[in-house]
Formats: C-alpha cells, structure tokens, sequence
C-alpha cells in the first residue's frame, strides 16, 4: 500500500512509514488508523465494517465466478494473476454455488478456507435453479404465471416444487456446514437482485409487487431453516440491482425482509465509468444497515468506449461502503467485446491494489 504522496509533509511521511510496518493506514485526516482485522466473528466483521467506512477506507473483493463455473479456473485469472501484476490479493473472495454441470462444493470450499485461514474474509452466493421449470439454465427460467414462493415453505404441503428446491436448500447447507467446521465466516448473499425480473425468485412487475410477502417469507423461511443447522457463521446480505427507474427503487422498501433477517445491505451496480453513489445510496441507507458494493464491474453492453477506472471504485465507494466485490469478466459473444468486471481487466488496477483508501489482503491479516 503506497502511503506517501506529493503533499505529505514530513511528519506525515513518518506516520506512513509506521502504517506501512503495522498494518495501518492513512486516513482522510491525516491520521494512522490500524486497519488489521482483530475479532473475525460475524459481529466482529460487521463492526470492522462500520469502521472503515467511518475512516474513510473500503476493503478491496473479487468473485471467482466464470462464465464455465470453473472456479480453480476463476480463482488463478483473478486472484493469482492479479497478485502477480499488483502484488497483492484482494481481501475478500467471492465465491457461487451453483447445481449447475455438477458443480463440486468441496472444490469451492477449500478456495474459501485456504482465504480465510490467510486472514482474508469469503462472501459466498447460489444461483438456485427454478424449482417451478424443468430443463437447462434453470435459475433463469421463468415463467410468473407458474411460480408460487409458497408453495416452497417448509410449512407448505409437499410437492415437487417443494421437493426440488429443498433439495437444493440441503445441498448448500451441507456446503456451509463444511465452512463452519473449518471455522469460516461466511457472508451469505441469498436471492440476489431480486427487484429485478431475470430470476425466478425476483419481483414480476415494480408497479405491482403483489408477491412481495411472498418473498419475504422465502427469505425468512431459510434464515429460519438455516439457523435452526446451527449456521450462526452468516453474515446476510440484502442485496438489489441496480434501480433503472423510481419504481424499481421505491420496491427496495417493499422487499426488505426485516431488520431481523438482515446483517448488511448491498447492490449490484455495472456501470462505467463508475457512477456517483448518491441516489443508490440513500436508497440503502434506509434500512439502518452497513452498506457494500455486493457486485460491479463494467457494462453488459461496453464496446469499448466507456472505462472503468478502478481508482474511481474508491474515490465513489469508500467512506459509504465498507467493501466492494467485482465480478469475473466474460465474453460477449453477441457484440464480440470482453465485458470487463473483473479488476485485473481494467485500467489503474494496480494502482488501486497499492492505494493508500484500499484494504486487501496482507493488510487484513
């Protein structure tokens, strides 16, 4: 983390050369502030949370994630590599399951305990397929006229939509369950994007959110059912889309779960250049919650004309949020462009990694 700049007077200098040896930084003030990570329960963490976005600074995630779900694959393209160009990690790995082509857990779960035994922290999600279809791609199937939440309740009467997405409930506990016994805390990001139409468990229509009550009792079915295993190691995580117009915005509110059911709120935001965080983030200081970036990275759409700078992640981001996730990149095969999320495919990457406002691994620990 390179502390020193132009205007640094010479005590300055000397604070960071102290913040350098002990895991310090530079605050907005001037100050030295330890930025190592001390309590790494989840209460601890959502504390640490707060802390960094009081002084300032925003811990530094990427998602191994690919396009092939091969996440050995994603994890060498975005972690290794991104240390061998920058010279550092990024604090906080993301991880996904998926049923997907078989996706193998174990493999997934020893990236996230090999990370935390490190120091770094895991965020992990699940593209749950679409109990109410049956076929490939499943988690993005939909079909509202087919689709009651309901009818997936552990109270709810039995059948195969009921069947099929317990099943798939069992198959990430079991997952999670192998994180706590190696003692990993995990911040768990359920139903993402739900205000948006593209999943099976998001909102049908922003003007008509008739099964909002629904999605509230989905959620809180499984913060009910995964308690009840005794995984107390989740951090969860209320996460939306981007909003695109005021309706899509005032269902924020509708949606939220409740403060019970809720650790930290985030959004998904793919946009370049990086867009200020203002609107966004008044909508998600509502809920009284700490605030990150759950996922960005560049546009769907980028044909190279637009850049994200991913210095600008941090001058837009901390002292609001208290860490950011980009996603892995991908291909676009329609318009022939890389769609850049990752951070190592975008500009001032390395410069962001030593910054001064970022948190990453070796600074964590």
């Amino acid at each position: 983390m390179c502390l020193l700049t132009p205007t640094l007077g010479s005590c300055q200098k000397e604070i960071a050369k102290i913040a350098v040896s002990t895991n310090s930084a530079i605050t907005t003030n001037g100050l030295s502030t330890s930025i190592k990570l001390e309590d790494r329960t989840p209460k601890g963490i959502l504390k640490y949370f707060d802390r960094l976005i009081k002084d300032s600074l925003i811990v530094v995630g990427q998602a191994c994630f690919p396009a092939n779900l091969n996440t050995s694959e994603g994890y060498k393209t975005y972690f290794e590599n991104l240390n061998t160009q920058t010279g550092r990690y990024p604090a906080l790995l993301g991880l996904h399951y998926s049923q997907k082509m078989g996706q193998d857990t174990t493999i997934i779960n020893q990236l996230a305990i090999n990370h935390w035994k490190k120091g770094g922290l895991v965020t992990v999600g699940m593209s749950f397929n679409n109990p109410f279809f049956e076929g490939i791609d499943r988690s993005l199937a939909i079909d509202y006229g087919k689709i009651d939440l309901k009818k997936l309740l552990s109270t709810a009467p039995d059948s195969k939509e009921k069947t099929a997405y317990r099943n798939q409930l069992t198959f990430v506990s079991k997952a999670l369950l192998s994180l706590k016994k190696a003692g990993v805390v995990v911040i768990w990001r359920p139903f993402h994007e739900m205000n948006g139409n593209w999943f099976w468990w998001g909102l049908e229509d922003a003007k008509n959110p008739e099964k909002v009550s629904d999605y509230h009792l989905l959620w809180q079915d499984m913060h009910k059912t995964l308690t009840q295993m005794g995984l107390d190691n989740l951090i969860w995580v209320f996460a939306p889309s981007d909003p695109w117009n005021q309706d899509v915005r005032n269902s924020l509110a509708l949606l939220y779960p409740g403060s019970e059911y809720v650790d930290i709120v985030g959004m998904s935001i793919y946009k370049a250049p990086v867009p200020d965080f203002v609107e966004n983030y008044a909508s998600l200081k509502q809920f009284n919650k700490t605030i990150v970036i759950a996922e960005c990275g560049d546009d769907i759409d980028n044909q190279g004309v637009k850049v994200l700078d991913e210095m600008d992640i941090l001058r837009k981001y901390r002292g609001k949020a208290g860490y950011f996730l980009q996603w892995a990149s991908w291909q676009n095969s329609k318009l022939n462009v890389l769609v850049r999320r990752a951070i190592i495919d975008n500009p001032n990457a390395k410069e962001m990694m030593n910054h001064q406002w970022a948190v990453t691994l070796d600074e964590i620990k």
